[in-house]
């Protein structure tokens, strides 16, 4: 059954409690879902036509709640059958004190009350105005329920004992919906009895590994951790997977294959051997160099390769790009940072929180003050200048990250070498092209008949050596 174009389940809470106000037909327990669904389909059937459509336009679209026209007569029922406690208190013990001094025939007179054209004998009027605040709203759920019933002929009335809130989305559902106790992981701190349902505990784990950041994978209540259990058995089969990718990620030792059409990994601990087999599809990965295997190569021979050379130097070109963009390396998980806009206050993925000029850990930060940052740093109460040689190990840093490890010394060599013999070639071709020039100048010269001025030498002194 549908009352302004939604369903039971459909209808929010806060919605349904703004409009039965406007109308002042708000039950005594306002968290009750169903006595709020019931006193909707009441309201629906006293509303004219044109009113019930707006309310169904403004659940659709929201906006501004479209200002009652009249007080419904259920309301005004309402108002003439129930007072105030006091009062109907007084008002009775008043006819009691008259029927005492009176004859026993008034006791079988009948007082008849008109309410929407019904006729309430003396003893229900009684009853109903011996009754406290909370068995009025009882009177005013059965009420409507009945005549719900008696114009659907199918309304269902749910009890709201075996119904819970969710402390995340505040909606009232069954209890087979949420988990069996208020705790989500065995260690929570929390002793309330809010509970979270199903649906919002895989989004909330669906959302953190979307992010990848397993440090904020915690109960959403308190700051406990969820165990690897938990969140097994509370994601999806897909936020799982990638829970268990994630993890393994995060494995110092994990070295992942570069197979195609792989994408697996696994942990490589035996420093003796850089050739890593994938366990699932068998191929060869150089753990060093993060490259494939190098057949009939050592890792030592494979640096001398001149591939070798000029991918460090695509490196160090791009170490340099980098550092101008705003990007540095993590101190906990060594993972490359890029910073776009805001303050120098970072927090990593892997959930380090550190300074962005110098790295410096936040924690020691607040537990320090400013003398906790890098000398060098902006934020040091007595800043000096970076050195040479500490912004030289700040880009080999950046350069170790991009290459995929450090530099080995064969390499180093390899590509001194390289260069050097580049020198001696260049030099060579240069000197032959500086000869060329000045002969074709002198036959030009000569042709022409006329010799060139002379050209004014500059004596060049050191200015120490001035006079």
């Amino acid at each position: 059954m549908t009352v302004f174009g939604l369903g039971y389940r459909e209808h929010h809470t806060l919605h349904m409690q703004q409009i039965l106000r406007q109308y002042n037909l708000l039950p005594g327990n306002i968290s009750d879902r169903t006595a709020l669904f019931t006193g909707l389909f009441s309201l629906s059937k006293e509303l004219s036509e044109e009113e019930v459509q707006a309310i169904e336009a403004w659940l659709r679209n929201g906006g501004e709640f479209p200002a009652p026209r009249r007080a419904p007569a259920y309301s005004e029922t309402l108002r003439m059958g129930l007072s105030d406690d006091g009062e109907d208190e007084d008002e009775e013990d008043g006819d009691g004190e008259e029927d005492d001094s009176e004859d026993s025939e008034e006791d079988e007179d009948e007082e008849e009350d008109v309410i929407m054209g019904n006729t309430l004998n003396q003893e229900s009027s009684g009853s109903l105005l011996n009754q406290n605040r909370g068995d009025q709203h009882a009177l005013i759920q059965q009420q409507a329920t009945t005549s719900s019933n008696q114009n659907a002929g199918n309304t269902e009335s749910k009890s709201s004992s075996t119904d819970i809130e969710c402390g995340i989305c505040a909606e009232t559902l069954e209890v087979s919906e949420f988990l069996p106790s208020t705790k989500v992981t065995e260690n929570c701190s929390h002793d309330h009895e809010v509970m979270v349902c199903l649906e919002c505990l895989r989004q909330n784990i669906q959302s953190t590994l979307d992010e990848g950041a397993l440090h904020r994978l915690n109960c959403p209540f308190c700051p406990e951790l969820l165990s690897y259990e938990a969140v097994k058995k509370y994601s999806t089969e897909a936020a799982f997977k990638r829970y268990e990718y994630l993890l393994l990620l995060s494995s110092p030792h994990t070295v992942m294959c570069l197979g195609p059409n792989c994408g697996s990994g696994q942990n490589h601990t035996d420093e003796t051997n850089p050739m890593m087999i994938c366990e699932s599809c068998s191929f060869k990965t150089c753990v060093i160099h993060k490259l494939p295997w190098h057949e009939g190569q050592t890792c030592e021979e494979f640096d001398t390769d001149e591939s070798q050379i000029e991918r460090l130097e695509e490196a160090e070109a791009t170490a340099k790009l980098l550092a101008k963009e705003q990007s540095k390396i993590c101190p906990n998980c060594h993972q490359g940072v890029t910073k776009q806009e805001g303050c120098d206050h970072l927090m990593c993925r892997c959930g380090k929180e550190w300074c962005f000029v110098c790295l410096a850990s936040w924690d020691n930060i607040l537990r320090i003050g400013g003398e906790a940052h890098a000398p060098t740093c902006t934020y040091h109460p007595r800043k000096v200048q970076m050195r040479r040689d500490q912004q030289e190990a700040r880009q080999n840093q950046m350069t170790q990250m991009v290459h995929g490890g450090p530099v080995s010394d064969a390499l180093e060599r390899a590509r001194q070498a390289r260069n050097a013999r580049i020198r001696v070639e260049v030099r060579a071709k240069a000197l032959e092209a500086v000869e060329k020039r000045a002969k074709e100048a002198r036959e030009e010269t000569g042709a022409k008949g006329k010799e060139p001025p002379a050209k004014r030498r500059l004596k060049l002194h050191a200015p120490w050596e001035e006079k």
